[in-house]
């Protein structure tokens, strides 16, 4: 963050004075690099100075203060100074949200993300602003998939408008992919996948609009070894099946 100065500047003479900033580190004064309104200026009213107090105490979080310093240029050594009193300063940059496990490539177009976030913290994506400051330290975000490759920058910021690093999400959307033996669609492979084939395959059931999501083995039909391979992938640990025909 910056921090604004306001003053109003006067002299006797109504010469031009020169003024410079300093701010307070914890041990000393300290001249301002990184500022602007120094200089040879003016004597008058509204008077406006900036210190870009991030640029020199980058991650910082304590109490600090600011001078003014003015002088004549015939009178460096007599000086004045005025000085405000302690403020909290918070140049500390938030930690990067997290992501929640996601698949790397999708068929559903309308897709949830979560994570989480420092506390005091807000979520932007891509430049916009999707959760705002708040208390909690999780987040969601939905979004409408393009074709393709999708990139997602997350950052997040706090009250301050610290900003933390970046973190990504990079998904494929393709409306042809399929998880081989996922028959309901959900990119998931679990009891209900197993039961709507088993449904299929021995009471005449409806089989899913994508044929082949079913026939994990790839012979064309639902029958008993697809439903095997599926229960032991499901319930007993063997490897998800991978027979299925393309789509």
């Amino acid at each position: 963050p910056s921090v604004n100065l306001f003053y109003n500047l006067s002299d006797l003479e109504n010469d031009t004075t020169y003024v410079a900033f300093e701010y307070w580190n914890d041990s000393g004064w300290v001249d301002v690099n990184q500022g602007s309104g120094e200089g040879a200026l003016t004597p008058g009213p509204g008077k406006i100075g900036l210190w870009n107090a991030k640029a020199e105490l980058p991650n910082f979080n304590n109490q600090t203060k600011i001078r003014i310093k003015t002088w004549n240029e015939n009178y460096f050594f007599d000086a004045i100074y005025f000085e405000s009193s302690l403020f909290n300063l918070d140049t500390q940059n938030p930690s990067a949200p997290t992501v929640n496990p996601y698949p790397v490539k999708t068929a559903i177009y309308n897709r949830s993300f979560a994570g989480t976030k420092e506390t005091s913290s807000s979520l932007n994506v891509n430049g916009e602003n999707v959760v705002p400051v708040n208390g909690s330290t999780t987040w969601v975000y939905q979004s409408n998939l393009s074709a393709g490759p999708n990139l997602f920058v997350l950052k997040s910021l706090d009250a301050m408008n610290n900003e933390s690093l970046p973190t990504e999400i990079n998904i494929t959307y393709d409306p042809n992919y399929f998880i081989c033996g996922d028959l309901d669609g959900n990119e998931f492979i679990n009891v209900i996948d197993v039961s709507m084939l088993i449904d299929v395959a021995f009471r005449n059931g409806i089989p899913p609009t994508n044929f082949n999501r079913g026939d994990v083995n790839g012979d064309g039909v639902y029958d008993i070894f697809d439903v095997s391979l599926l229960i032991n992938h499901a319930f007993r640990g063997a490897p998800a099946p991978t027979g299925c025909l393309p789509s």
